[in-house]
C-alpha cells in the first residue's frame, strides 16, 4: 500500500500549524467581503504584495482582505480556491528561512469563467482598492511611446466585443463603469510592475480606453479614481517541485500554492488614495510624494543587472542568478554595467546606488534563491526599454561610449537563436517571439548582418540605430566579439 494521501491546506485543516516547524500564522478573522481586488495572482503576488496585506491585517481589527482575478488561464484558482486563498510563504536568506502561513487572499476568480462576478467586485463600494502584478506586457503599451496600443488586437477586442475580456485595461473599464452605474464611490488603482511612472502609465492607459469607449466614463475617472505609482522590490523564483516538497513536509499538508521569495523586501508606494487608504505602514510600507529616485534605481541596477545575468550567462549555460553571479567574467562585467548606468542615476538614486549594488551582490549570490535565467529572460523586448535602452540611449545622447550596456543588447539579440553558444536550447518566450522568427527566417548562424536585421525589426532599438548611426557598428563589434569574451575562444563564423 502506498503513503495515505495528505489533506489539502485549508481554514479546515490548519489545526497546530503554526506551532510547528515555526511556521507563522496570523489569526484575524477572515470574511466573505474584500476590500481589495487584486489583478495578476502569480508569483509576485503571493511573494510580495499578499504577505505585506497578512502582516499588517494580523495588527487591525477590521482586515484589508484580497479578491484575486487572473486574466490569461484558471490555474491560480485551482491551486488556491481549494484552499480557502491560503498558501505558505517560504522567505530564504543566506541563513535560517521564515515561513509564514499567508490568510491575506480569500479566492481567485478567473475572468473569462467568471466576468460579472468579478466587475461586480471592482463596482462594489465595500472594494477600496485595486492592485495590479500583469508584468509590463499587460498593460499593452507601445514600446517607443510607452503610450497605450490603440491597434492591439486584443485591445481591439475589448474595445468592440461585449464577451469577457482579454486585457487588464478592458477589465477595468468594464468594472469602472459599472462603479459608476451603482454610485460605488472612489477608488484607487496601483501598479505593481516595473514600468517607470506606472501609476501614471496605467492612468494614461485607463484613460486612452475610456476615450475610446465612452468619453463619459473617462470624465468620471478622472474625478474619482487616484493612480499612485509604487516601487516593489524582491526576488520571487518560480516555485519548483522541491519547493512544493519542502512545503508539503513543514505543514504535513497538500498546498498546492505555496511561494518562494527572497526575505529582503522593500515597497514604496505614492501618497495619493482616492477614499480610504490601507495602513501598510504597518508592515513596512514606505509613503513618499514622489517614487522617481527609488524606480530608477530599483529598475536601473537590480532589474538591469537581472537582465544582463540572464542574457550572458543563459548563454553560457548557467541557470539560476546565483550560478551566474559565481562566475567571475559576469560579476566583474556586471560591476562595470553598474558604473555605466550610475551615470544616468541623479539625486538619492545617484548617492544611493554603491550601497544599493553591494547589497544586490549579496542578494544575487543567495544560495538559497534558484532564481532561473529563463524566467528573467522571459518578455526581453518588453523589459529591455526601460532597463537597458533607455540609459543607454541617455548615454549616447552624452557621447560617452557604452561597451557594457551595448553587449547586453546583443546578447538579448543571441537569445532570439533560442540556443546557448554551445548549442543547448533556451526555453522562453516573447510576445515579439513570431517577428523575430520571421526576421531571421532560414538564417540559422548568428552572424552580424542578421543581429542588425534583427535590431532594426525592433522598434526601440531602430529608434535608436536611427538617431545614432555610429552605434551600429559599436553593436556589430559586440554581437561579434561575445562569444570570444564570454568562452574565451574562437568560433568559427
Amino acid at each position: 500500500m502506498g503513503e495515505p494521501k495528505l489533506k489539502r491546506l485549508a481554514e479546515s485543516t490548519l489545526r497546530n500549524v503554526e506551532v510547528r516547524n515555526g511556521i507563522e500564522v496570523s489569526g484575524y478573522p477572515r470574511s466573505e467581503r474584500a476590500k481589495v481586488l487584486h489583478v495578476g495572482v502569480g508569483a509576485f503576488h503571493r511573494g510580495h504584495l499578499a504577505p505585506y496585506f497578512d502582516t499588517m491585517n494580523a495588527q487591525l481589527d477590521e482586515p484589508w482582505l484580497i479578491h484575486g482575478a487572473s486574466l490569461q488561464t484558471p490555474r491560480a484558482g485551482q491551486q488556491l480556491n481549494p484552499q480557502d486563498g491560503l498558501f505558505l510563504h517560504q522567505a530564504h536568506g543566506a541563513d535560517k528561512p521564515h515561513y509564514r502561513l499567508i490568510r491575506s487572499l480569500l479566492r481567485v476568480g478567473y475572468v473569462a469563467e467568471e466576468t460579472d462576478d468579478l466587475i461586480a467586485h471592482i463596482a462594489a463600494p465595500t472594494t477600496q482598492l485595486l492592485t495590479l502584478t500583469i508584468t509590463e506586457k499587460g498593460y499593452c503599451l507601445d514600446t517607443v511611446t510607452g503610450l497605450l496600443d490603440r491597434d492591439h488586437p486584443l485591445i481591439q477586442h475589448d474595445l468592440t466585443t461585449d464577451g469577457a475580456p482579454q486585457t487588464a485595461i478592458g477589465f477595468m473599464l468594464r468594472g469602472l463603469k459599472e462603479r459608476r452605474a451603482r454610485a460605488g464611490g472612489p477608488l484607487t488603482i496601483l501598479s505593481c510592475d516595473n514600468l517607470i511612472q506606472n501609476g501614471r502609465r496605467c492612468r494614461e492607459a485607463v484613460l486612452s480606453f475610456a476615450e475610446l469607449w465612452d468619453p463619459t466614463l473617462a470624465v468620471w475617472i478622472e474625478a474619482q479614481v487616484r493612480f499612485p505609482s509604487s516601487v516593489v522590490d524582491r526576488i520571487c523564483p518560480a516555485v519548483t517541485e522541491a519547493d512544493r516538497v519542502r512545503a508539503q513536509q513543514l505543514l504535513t499538508l497538500e498546498d498546492r500554492g505555496t511561494v518562494v521569495a527572497e526575505d529582503f523586501c522593500e515597497w514604496v508606494i505614492e501618497d495619493d488614495f482616492a477614499g480610504a487608504k490601507p495602513p501598510l505602514e504597518l508592515a513596512g510600507v514606505t509613503w513618499v510624494d514622489n517614487v522617481a529616485s527609488f524606480e530608477a534605481r530599483k529598475l536601473r541596477l537590480l532589474n538591469a543587472g537581472h537582465s544582463a545575468l540572464a542574457y550572458l550567462g543563459g548563454l553560457l549555460g548557467r541557470s539560476t542568478v546565483h550560478d551566474a553571479i559565481a562566475t567571475p567574467t559576469l560579476a566583474g562585467f556586471i560591476n562595470d554595467l553598474w558604473l555605466e548606468i550610475g551615470a544616468t542615476l541623479d539625486g538619492d538614486a545617484a548617492s544611493s546606488a554603491p550601497d544599493y549594488c553591494a547589497a544586490l551582490l549579496t542578494r544575487f549570490a543567495n544560495p538559497n534563491l534558484d532564481h532561473p535565467l529563463e524566467q528573467i529572460g522571459t518578455d526581453g523586448s518588453q523589459k529591455l526599454p526601460l532597463r537597458i535602452i533607455a540609459p543607454l540611449q541617455e548615454r549616447l545622447e552624452r557621447g560617452l561610449a557604452s561597451p557594457r550596456l551595448t553587449e547586453v543588447v546583443a546578447a538579448w539579440l543571441y537569445w532570439q537563436w533560442g540556443t546557448t553558444l554551445s548549442g543547448a536550447p533556451l526555453s522562453f518566450s516573447d510576445p515579439l517571439a513570431a517577428q523575430f522568427k520571421s526576421v531571421l527566417g532560414q538564417r540559422q548562424r548568428c552572424t552580424v548582418p542578421a543581429a542588425i536585421d534583427l535590431a532594426r525589426s525592433y522598434p526601440p532599438l531602430a529608434a535608436l540605430l536611427g538617431r545614432f548611426p555610429a552605434w551600429e557598428s559599436d553593436l556589430g563589434q559586440a554581437f561579434a566579439s561575445l562569444p570570444d569574451k564570454l568562452l574565451g575562444q574562437t568560433e568559427a563564423r
